[in-house]
């Protein structure tokens, strides 16, 4: 009955998505089963149903799987063959057809994606991990190694004047699938929205040898589970019973600790080497424009500078308290008509505000006393989503100094702009359950360009807190 549904073209689609995953669960060593589900996809499937049909092969645990659904990747549409190919990764068995159909030039190497190259570097088979090396570097599907030696033969593109609307496409064709920026793209890798702050030597630098300075937070993880399931991507989060891994295409896939077999923590960043093989010098040029267009608001993204994690207690020993400060999306927020981007804490798992040292609690003792952040431009203003901390006012209503703005011009010059505890100079902004988020602003007194904004910890015993920064140029 459940077979019958599934052929039915009449039928809903979501009846026949369900009627496949149904059938794959009952019966997923079946081949039978296998192929009735991928005799389904075909030009005319909608993309759809035919990425809800992949879902459910994929649970399927078929040794014949492999070589049935390779038979069928000619018919398949581009969008429908990469997630086809993903399938294909994720188990061992399928791996080795794959690659056997390689070894046997019905397969071109050429036709996977830099992530599934890497995937396949990275297997957590030694045997299949070494047979896909020596093919790759065959076909000359490898990067080079020597990640400086590339670096160095594109730092001409930086002195190229782009196109920043050109390069709005680049990266949404290219980036946007890993990469915010703004309203675009998904959140899987570092936020890149205010990277204008850096210069376009050091995003290229990122750019090209993404593993130069990983964050531990987007190294790539290997998960293989009991029943021979491959997974890799970012390790979003964790809790006592499982682990969440987000793959290349956003998809969060939760894995139970008791059925995983294998964890394999790479060096390597989830980004991929070998970018340069995905575009031209010139789209190059044309994306480092794009990312270092400074507009009239530059929002700066805290992801490499914070030092706390605001759904998780502040304050306390316990994760469930008051003293957390959640907003119930972390998308970009506007006040004022200014723009502010938020650091997604993804879940608990996340550093996502700055918090300064304090001397009270089990957490404030161990933040540090100041904090810098990147700003290469000249402003006329700085704008937080702050003006509250543990033990400021109500609190504690003296007017001491709970932080200092200090300005570094690329002069050598310094600024201060000190923070009163208890003074009405923030206004109120958001209400995040039992807590509120403030407003400030500091006027900038100079018209040189500043190098850097410092948050420093002030004199009294509060430890403040910083959410999101923008410079208003």
């Amino acid at each position: 009955s459940l077979a019958t549904v599934l052929e039915d073209v009449e039928a809903e689609l979501a009846a026949r998505a369900d009627a496949a995953r149904e059938l794959v669960t009952f019966q997923s060593g079946n081949p039978e089963v296998f192929s009735m589900m991928v005799s389904q996809i075909t030009p005319q499937t909608p993309p759809m149903l035919a990425s809800e049909l992949m879902n459910s092969i994929k649970l399927s645990t078929a040794s014949e799987g492999g070589g049935i659904l390779l038979q069928a990747l000619s018919e398949m549409t581009p969008q429908v063959k990469a997630k086809a190919i993903d399938v294909l990764l994720s188990r061992p068995q399928w791996t080795a057809a794959l690659l056997k159909s390689v070894e046997g030039q019905t397969f071109d190497l050429s036709e996977l994606t830099l992530e599934q190259k890497r995937s396949l570097r990275s297997f957590p088979d030694a045997n299949l991990r070494e047979r896909a090396e020596a093919l790759l570097a065959m076909g000359g599907g490898l990067p080079d190694a020597d990640r400086e030696r590339v670096l160095q033969s594109l730092m001409h593109v930086t002195e190229i004047q782009g196109d920043v609307k050109a390069g709005r496409e680049v990266f949404t064709k290219v980036c946007s699938a890993c990469h915010k920026h703004g309203e675009i793209g998904h959140a899987i890798g570092p936020n890149l929205t205010g990277m204008a702050v850096h210069p376009k030597e050091e995003l290229l630098t990122h750019i090209i040898d993404p593993s130069r300075n990983v964050e531990g937070n987007f190294r790539l993880y290997t998960v293989q589970t009991i029943d021979g399931l491959v997974a890799s991507g970012m390790l979003a989060g964790e809790s006592k019973t499982s682990i969440t891994i987000i793959d290349s295409q956003a998809k969060e896939i939760d894995i139970p600790r008791e059925d995983i077999e294998e964890l394999t923590a790479s060096r390597k960043s989830v980004m991929p080497e070998g970018f340069e093989k995905q575009i031209s010098e010139k789209e190059l040029a044309n994306l480092l424009e794009f990312l270092t267009d400074k507009g009239l608001f530059l929002p700066i993204s805290l992801d490499r500078y914070a030092t706390a994690i605001s759904t998780k207690g502040l304050f306390s020993n316990g994760d469930n308290g008051p003293d957390r400060m959640i907003f119930d999306d972390w998308k970009p927020k506007v006040f004022k008509s200014i723009p502010f981007v938020l650091t997604d804490p993804r879940g608990k798992a996340t550093p996502n505000i700055i918090l300064l040292h304090g001397p009270f609690g089990p957490l404030p003792p161990k933040m540090p006393k100041s904090v810098s952040l990147p700003c290469n431009t000249k402003a006329k203003a700085i704008h937080f989503l702050s003006g509250v901390g543990g033990w400021n006012h109500p609190y504690d209503s003296r007017q001491t100094v709970s932080m200092i703005v200090r300005l570094h011009y690329n002069d050598g010059e310094a600024e201060d702009h000190e923070r009163v505890n208890g003074v009405p100079e923030s206004e109120f902004a958001f209400q995040l359950g039992g807590q509120q988020l403030r407003y400030l602003k500091v006027s900038v007194k100079r018209e040189q360009s500043i190098e850097k904004i410092e948050l420093v910890k002030g004199p009294d015993t509060s430890a403040p807190i910083v959410m999101a920064v923008t410079v208003e140029r």
